[in-house]
Formats: structure tokens, sequence, C-alpha cells
């Protein structure tokens, strides 16, 4: 009888502990949502006893984020800081032997007496056993478009930008800084630096922009992606070639009139995995491709998967690729035979994966994991996925706020075909009550929605709201015809499943049909205005830097491909669909309260779309307020301006959707 009391007064305990740890939960803050660390770039040891990765974090006082790189050992025990200080650390990677970690920084450099410090990454070498981190490369543009340790590990092959001459370094310094469109450009060449004497020479001399170097297994050639120019339209012409590594004329590996991009060798040597897209413009899907690496005929392994796969990455022996992929609202990491066969999902449920990287014997697989409770963390599983086990747990605070529940949900929208969204309920959700709702339809448009941890909107459900979160006609996750079944139809089957979605979550009976909102960014920020102008459901909308006149945004957007792959040609033939794919052109229907949202740097989405939107409601008379964040580009950058943007979202509908 004792026995039972103590077992019934533990069990009381534990419930009193729970009730109690419930009762002093709170709902997250903007300041909270942008304090989140992020993790990423994980890098198992070449013997698979460490991960290194970074984790970037907030420093409020100073207005910036920092990233450093940290390590965990894969038997257990806690994370530790492997970088320090209130700099950017990034893209850490071991070298051959794992005696060494290569990193990319812009910290201070030591020049015999004199300190200075480069805005400019450069690479970095710190010993894995301890020590101070020395810098490697002296590059005068600095870092970028990517770096890969030698087979030896005696060299380093990197990218970085055709320095200044003196005669233009000269006329900058006099301020005769005209810039000639299209021709001034400096591209990225492909360097070489030797690891002991530090001396860096220049490999390729091309017209043309170089990224991504991966060196042979035998040290002897390396493959890199070459597009036309950095501009981010020329993207979409990517091709990989191979160049000697002491030296000699390239040849381009494979010919396809789409994009080729992210070679991988395969350890063997003898044949090359990459991604490849079938035409050069935006919406389409990738596939893993290998091809010989001597040339010949490429074989598309993932074929009849029908997703948009990322990151290919080989097994050490050589018979299977592993990738990354969106499979609906969720993302996973899969495997595919290298000689060809199907497809095996390695992660399930509610998740995210990402960063994946294999050990040298190929037993233990490390990555990020998140889940709508839980902000990414390292893990490690085996290399088809099982016994998965966390390694670190770096945003423990999450378990002190109160978080509303992720679903995902399904309707058919008016052509009978099947629709997902995500759906997350208030933080405080009580059966039988009705709540104000904010739907956000995602960027892209070739964007998705996920069931990932969303600090954002979990600030929205601790206020008290439904959010709606549709992953509509070209949204990545579902397949090449879903993809692209919105080229030429944008604003019609986009808004069509939109709203077919708000009927259904309505019908599910807790959302009050009139306190609904709208918001999102980019085609978010679009669908928002879209909407609003061709029906006045909703009650407030905070669209930020979207598109609103289809027309000057061809003109005006460094991304023209894409847009005349979804207006199916340019305005001048087929200026009706940029007519009816522009909310401007029905501004005269907008009745619902306004707040535009943009970055004054934008180049995506030029400053003057929003403009256009806002002096036009203001026209009308029409309730409506323009906030521009200076120095921010497409997406908002500098952590005071995160905040406002959720603190200024959540005002507007606090106002207008709980009248």
């Amino acid at each position: 009888m004792k026995k039972v009391r103590t077992t019934l007064l533990f069990v009381l305990a534990l419930n009193l502990g729970a009730i109690l740890a419930a009762q002093t939960r709170r709902p997250m803050t903007a300041e909270d949502a942008v304090g989140i660390k992020a993790v990423g770039n994980t890098q198992i040891s070449p013997d698979g006893s460490h991960v290194v990765f970074t984790v970037r974090e907030l420093d409020l006082a100073a207005n910036e984020f920092f990233t450093n790189i940290w390590i965990v050992p894969v038997s257990g025990g806690e994370a530790r800081r492997f970088t320090a200080g209130l700099r950017n650390d990034t893209n850490p990677l071991w070298s051959p032997d794992g005696k060494w970690i290569a990193f990319l920084s812009g910290r201070e450099t030591k020049r015999g007496s004199e300190s200075e410090r480069s805005p400019k990454a450069q690479v970095w070498l710190i010993p894995f056993g301890g020590g101070e981190a020395q810098p490697l490369t002296e590059a005068k543009s600095g870092v970028g478009g990517g770096f890969c340790w030698s087979p030896d590990g005696r060299k380093i092959a990197f990218t970085s930008a055709e320095p200044p001459t003196e005669q233009e370094e000269k006329r900058l310094k006099e301020k005769r800084d005209m810039i000639h469109v299209d021709r001034d450009i400096k591209m990225n060449q492909l360097w070489l630096v030797d690891v002991e004497t530090r001396q860096a020479r220049q490999l390729t001399h091309d017209r043309a922009d170089v990224r991504d170097p991966q060196w042979s297994r035998d040290g002897r050639e390396i493959a890199y992606v070459r597009r036309p120019t950095p501009k981010a339209d020329d993207t979409l012409l990517s091709d990989i070639m191979i160049i000697p590594a002491d030296g000699g004329p390239a040849r381009l590996l494979v010919r396809n009139e789409g994009p080729d991009t992210s070679p991988a060798w395969s350890p063997d040597g003898r044949n090359i995995a990459y991604l490849a897209g079938e035409r050069p413009h935006s919406g389409g899907q990738n596939d893993v491709l290998v091809i010989p690496a001597a040339g010949g005929q490429a074989r598309n392994l993932t074929a009849q998967f029908d997703r948009n796969e990322s990151n290919p990455l080989w097994s050490p022996d050589g018979r299977t690729i592993h990738f990354e992929a969106n499979l609906g609202a969720n993302r996973y990491f899969f495997s595919v035979p290298s000689a060809g066969g199907p497809v095996k999902q390695l992660v399930e449920g509610y998740r995210g994966a990402g960063s994946i990287s294999l050990s040298n014997d190929g037993r233990t697989l490390a990555h990020t994991l998140t889940d709508p409770l839980r902000p990414a963390d390292v893990w490690v599983s085996g290399p088809d996925g099982g016994n998965a086990r966390a390694l670190t747990r770096m945003n423990p605070q999450v378990e002190g706020f109160q978080l509303g529940s992720t679903e995902l949900v399904r309707w058919k929208n008016p052509d009978g075909g099947e629709i997902e969204g995500v759906l997350v309920k208030p933080a405080d959700f009580q059966a039988g009550r009705k709540y104000p709702m904010i739907v956000e339809p995602h960027g892209g448009p070739a964007g998705i929605q996920q069931t990932r941890f969303n600090a954002t909107w979990q600030v929205y459900a601790g206020r008290g709201y439904v959010v709606f979160a549709p992953n509509f006609r070209g949204s990545d996750g579902y397949g090449k015809a879903f993809i692209e079944a919105n080229v030429g139809k944008w604003g019609v089957v986009d808004f069509q499943d939109i709203m077919s979605g708000v009927d259904h979550v309505i019908s599910l009976g807790f959302v009050d049909p009139d306190r609904m909102g709208v918001e999102g960014w980019s085609y978010g920020g679009y669908m928002s205005q879209f909407i609003v102008s061709h029906t006045d459901r909703f009650k407030a909308a905070v669209p930020g830097a979207g598109m609103s006149n289809m027309i000057s945004f061809y003109g005006t957007t460094d991304i023209q491909r894409f847009t005349v792959w979804y207006m199916t040609g340019h305005p001048w033939e087929t200026l009706e669909i940029y007519r009816r794919s522009s909310p401007i052109f029905n501004v005269d229907k907008v009745k619902t309260p306004t707040r535009i949202l943009f970055g004054e740097q934008d180049r995506r989405v030029p400053i003057e779309q929003g403009e256009q939107f806002y002096t036009a409601l203001k026209q009308r008379g029409i309730e409506v307020e323009m906030i521009r964040y200076p120095r921010e580009p497409h997406g908002l950058q500098e952590p005071y301006h995160q905040i406002d943007r959720i603190e200024r979202t959540v005002e507007w509908f606090d106002r207008f959707l709980k009248k």
C-alpha cells in the first residue's frame, strides 16, 4: 500500500510539474524570433569522430548577426564554440587528413606590426587539435563562390573576383567611377594557393564567372561551374567545366540547354554527379545525373522521382548518391543507386532536413534536422537514415515558449486537384472558439511552405492568430507539372488555390471569416496585393517586397529570364498576360487597409513596385502606409529591421482584426 501511495504521489508531482511548466511558458516575441540561433554547414570529420558546423547568433546591441564555427563529438557530449568573436566565420571544411579546418572569415589580419580588418572574406586555417587561426589567402577582392582542398591536402582551390586595375583604383579614388552597364563586370576566377608557402596563382583567365570548384580524387583536374557573368539572371546559363590542376585549357563536360551545377566526383574519379535543369529559365526542376568524367552520355538517376533535387553526395564505395529534396511540405534526404534504380526516402514525418555530410567510411551521416516545435540542430544517423540522434540543442530557450501546434491540411481546388498547406493554431487554442486568421502565401513562386520550425508563425500564434500557409500551384515539392502549372497564369490558379484553401480552413470551425488578414514577402507580397485587388474578404494586408506592375518589373528587375518564362514572352509579345497579372491594374477595386514594406536597395523587386501600389491606394483614399528599410536588399538583413517587420505586421493585424 505504501508503494502504491508513493507511486501516486510521484505521478501527481509529474503532472503538477507539467502544469506549472505550461503556465510559466510565454508567447514568443519578435525579438525572440530574430534571436533564434541558426545552425548549418554541417561537416563530419574524415574519421567520423566529430562534426563541425556553423551557428549564426544575434548581437542586438550592435544590430548585427555573427557566425562562429562550433564542434561536437559524434559519440556525444557538449558542443563547443571552435572560433570566437563578433565576426563571420563560415563554410568550415576538413582537410583530407582531418588535422586542419579551413573556413571563410573577414576577421582581422596581422601584417608585421600592423593589424587590419578586411570586410572581404579570406580562407583561414585552424588546427583541429587547437591553436590560433591563421589566414591562408590574401585575395584582393576576397574569396567568394566556394573553395576546396586538394586530395593530398597541400593546396586549396578557391574563386575570387578579378581585382581592380591601378587605373580603375585611381578613377575610383577620384570619383570618376562611372559604370558601363553590362561591360564593367568583374568575373570570379579560379585560383590555387599552396598551404605551406601561402603563394597563390590564377588558374583561369576566362571572360566568364567561375564558381564551386571541386578537385578530382587523383588531384589532376578540377571541375567547376561557369556562367557568362555573376549576374543573377545568368545563373540559369551555368555549365560545368573541367580544367587541369597544373593549368591549361578547360573543357566543357556536358552540353545541355538548361543549367548544370553542383559537380561531385565519384570516389574512383571516373564519373561526376551533378544537377541539371531542362531549359535556361526559371521554374523548372533539377535532376541528379551522372556522366563520365572524360565526357560522354549522361544518365538521369531521378527522372522518375519527379522532385527538385539538390546537394548530390557520393557514398565512399561509389554505389549510392545521397541528395536532398522537398516532398510536399517536408524536406528530406534520399538515396539512389549510382547505377540506377529506385529512390529511397531516408527521413519521415514533419521534418526539415539539410546540409548532409558523410564520413570517409560511409557509416555516419551528419545533417541538420528541424520540426515544427524545434529549430534546426545537428543530427547523425546511419547512411540509411536509421538510428538518428541529435547531437546539439542550440535553442533550449524554445522550451519556455508557448507554441502553437502545426499540421498539414489538404483540400480540392476548383479544378479538382488536391492542394496542401501548413496550418498553425493559436498557442492558447481552445476548441469551440473562433480566431482571427493570417494567410501567408510563400515567395518564389516556386517556393514552399514547410512544417519546419517557423519562428515568425509562432509569434503570430502567440498573439492568438491562426496561420494558414498554402502551397498553391507553382510551388516546389509536388512535381514538375505542379511547379509549372502557373506559367502564364499568375493570379489565376494560385489565387484559386489560396481562396479555396481559405474556405476549407474556415469550414473546420475555428476561424472567424470576418477577421482575416493576408501578408507575405516577394511573391507572397505580390499575391497579397493581388488578393486584395480581387476580393474584399480580408480586413488587413501587409505585402512585403511584392511586384505590383509586371510591365515595369520586366525592365527593372535583375531576373528578366524569370519574368519572360512566367509571362510566356516579353511585354510586347504577351502584353495581356502582363496586365492581367499586375495588381496595379485592379487597384480601383481595393478596399483593404494595406501596409507596404520594402527594402530600399532591392534589386530583385525594385522599390518602385511598392511605390506604385502605395501611390495608387493613397490617391484613391484607401488607408495605406509604406515603410522603407534603408540599405536593405530583397531580404531584410539587419536585426532591428527584421524585428520591426514582425512587430509592424502584428500591430497592423491587431488594429484591424481585433476590433
